[in-house]
């Protein structure tokens, strides 16, 4: 079994400790120090099949490239952590992979997951394909603004989020609010230039905070390009919206699990930020920050 730096619960004691315990583990260190037999017991199989991509250390513990082959007994403490987010199936994959039978394990853990069962994500039905846009070569060099909501069930002054996302690292940022005005989206772009530095593009639909006058002037204060979506094409602004599904459906998970409102947000955003983006496989903490998270 792998796991990622985001799964560091499991700490060094406990994989030596588990590893020492396990026989197949140490005859697997066996076959990788002196050498595989010719005939391969079956069990085996899966680690003959990548065998020149492992190596063991500590004399009891087995790696493949920089992630560890960890005892059965750990898996359900890291299948729980992979999942910690509500992400879905195929974000929960690129999370955690390399134990054989493990797309089974994942699939049937997502699937039987109360809270996600609770708050309708199981069982959606996929986005239509959409022409992706052009990748801006650098982070926070376009980025999408949106509003996600109404949501109910949660506090009245953060019923809305007012949501930024990058185009080339997929990173978001999101700020709940009572209202959305122009005013509040000015606010939160401001706290965002302030971290990110001032955006070269945004492209954002037709609502009427973004149409404003006072708005306009805004971005033109800044020199930013200002791109609206067409009334009769949406979908050009998928990045966030799809962003926007996962945020609205992980914090009804958390929700469902009694973490109040901010700890949900602050969690879903932590885990979309330290998954592999399914557009382009890579983390949208490493794109943007240089660092995994």
């Amino acid at each position: 079994m792998l796991f990622t730096p985001l799964q560091a619960a499991v700490s060094l004691q406990d994989l030596q400790l588990e590893s020492a315990q396990d026989p197949t583990l140490a005859r697997l260190c066996t076959f990788i120090r002196e050498g595989w037999p010719t005939k391969v017991p079956e069990e085996f199989a899966p680690f003959h099949r990548v065998r020149d991509d492992l190596s063991c250390w500590n004399d009891v513990c087995v790696a493949r490239g920089l992630c560890t082959v960890i005892h059965a007994t750990l898996s359900g403490r890291i299948l729980a952590m992979a999942h910690e987010g509500h992400l879905g199936i195929v974000k929960v994959k690129h999370r955690c992979r390399g134990w054989p039978g493990i797309d089974r394990d994942i699939e049937t853990m997502v699937k039987d997951c109360t809270a996600c069962l609770v708050s309708g994500k199981i069982g959606l039905a996929p986005p239509p394909p959409l022409q992706p846009l052009q990748w801006p070569p650098t982070p926070w060099e376009h980025i999408q603004l949106d509003i996600c909501g109404e949501l109910h069930g949660v506090p009245q002054h953060q019923r809305f989020l007012v949501v930024a996302y990058d185009l080339h690292s997929k990173w978001p940022e999101v700020v709940a609010t009572g209202c959305v005005t122009t005013r509040v989206v000015k606010d939160f772009l401001a706290s965002l230039f302030a971290r990110w530095g001032i955006t070269n593009a945004i492209t954002m639909d037709n609502g009427p905070q973004y149409v404003s006058v006072e708005f306009a002037n805004l971005v033109a204060d800044w020199g930013i390009k200002h791109i609206h979506t067409a009334f009769y094409h949406p979908e050009a602004n998928w990045g966030v919206e799809r962003f926007n599904q996962t945020l609205k459906n992980g914090i009804r998970a958390h929700l469902v699990d009694s973490l109040p409102f901010a700890a949900a947000m602050l969690h879903t955003l932590l885990h979309y930020r330290a998954t592999p983006h399914s557009t382009n496989g890579s983390f949208p903490a490493l794109l943007m920050t240089g660092r995994e998270l």
